[in-house]
């Protein structure tokens, strides 16, 4: 029986199991889920529990369900990543009816900054080591786990997608004070602030933006909303030149709609060929970077190196194709070829 055969045989187990009777369903699925913990299709099964507990209970019995095992961050986890992909399709109604379920582990207070300390929670190394080396906190830095600002700032996208700016304003506030290196969290505050006719802060923002952005959907969200800003301000050339370079990082829909409009609206007759050879030096005169910002990419090649130490070979190879994703350095691509070569020598697969 392969592994995948395994699983569907548990998962037909627990819904084959679930009583008629909707008082001891909760009940039954925490069996269940402890039951299963150890098993080796629990991270391929837990979010069959989120399916059911979103389904057939309410959100207090979910919080209950949650309140009363071990381990629900693997559950919590699996909802927020259903509702991430109903944001994805723009499907805004049903990410926030499932979101309804998890919010209350999002808006959960968080732990004071002591004398001399401060709280902050980071989505991965590279953000926490960019925030230690470049930004120097003068203050003893605690690290909370990230799963709840994580909450916070899908919440807020699901309520923009909804049109109700001024809700996800705060909420997305919230998160960045939690992790204020995250570049995701920083593009879709801009993107509010500019709805709201914000330019002043929304362009501090997107500059911070451009220089912690580490994964190539951040840094495009970054130049469309510098695009958007130019738009505000009439400068057109400006910002076609920032949605070309967007879709060169993530080909987005909505950096397409906005190219489209904004050529429209100017009038300006647009040729591919005029930003290919001029679209650096536009931005240079605006002091906006071009690709991704220096600190970062030396950052996570020195990831790299430091895993390569420790001979953890897969993490190291990780940091590389990241770094690699921003630069297309041949020099990356070789290293990575190597790393790969010598674990398909000593792995035996």
């Amino acid at each position: 029986m392969t592994t995948q055969e395994l699983c569907n045989d548990v998962i037909r187990s627990i819904h084959e199991g679930i009583p008629g009777d909707h008082g001891e369903v909760i009940r039954y699925l925490q069996q269940q889920y402890i039951s299963l913990q150890q098993h080796p299709c629990f991270l391929m099964v837990v979010g069959e529990f989120g399916k059911i507990l979103t389904t057939r209970c309410q959100v207090d019995e979910f919080f209950w369900f949650c309140e009363e095992i071990d381990t629900p961050e693997p559950l919590i986890r699996t909802v927020l990543n259903d509702c991430t992909d109903f944001i994805g399709l723009r499907d805004y109604k049903a990410a926030a009816s499932l979101i309804r379920y998890i919010l209350p582990f999002g808006e959960g207070p968080w732990p004071e900054s002591g004398v001399g300390t401060e709280v902050r929670s980071f989505r991965d190394l590279v953000e926490y080591t960019y925030y230690m080396v470049i930004c120097e906190p003068e203050r003893e830095v605690i690290i909370e786990p990230y799963l709840k600002t994580d909450i916070l700032l899908q919440y807020g996208r699901i309520l923009s997608g909804m049109g109700e700016n001024e809700l996800a304003l705060p909420v997305l506030e919230d998160a960045k004070r939690q992790s204020p290196v995250h570049a995701g969290i920083l593009g879709s505050l801009a993107d509010i602030q500019l709805k709201m006719n914000q330019p002043d802060q929304a362009g501090d923002i997107i500059l911070r933006s451009f220089r912690c952005s580490w994964m190539k959907k951040d840094l495009a969200h970054a130049y469309r909303n510098q695009g958007s800003l130019f738009s505000l301000h009439e400068k057109y050339d400006a910002a076609i030149t920032c949605y070309l370079i967007a879709e060169a990082w993530d080909d987005s829909p909505d950096g397409g709609e906005a190219l489209r409009s904004i050529i429209e609206y100017s009038g300006k007759e647009y040729d591919p060929g005029y930003y290919n050879e001029h679209g650096r030096e536009i931005l240079i005169a605006y002091g906006i970077p071009v690709g991704p910002d220096p600190e970062v990419t030396s950052l996570l090649v020195k990831i790299a190196d430091d895993y390569l130490e420790e001979q953890n070979l897969f993490k190291a190879r990780e940091y590389l194709i990241r770094a690699h994703q921003l630069l297309m350095s041949d020099q990356l691509e070789e290293r990575i070829w190597r790393i790969e070569r010598f674990i398909e020598d000593q792995v035996d697969f």
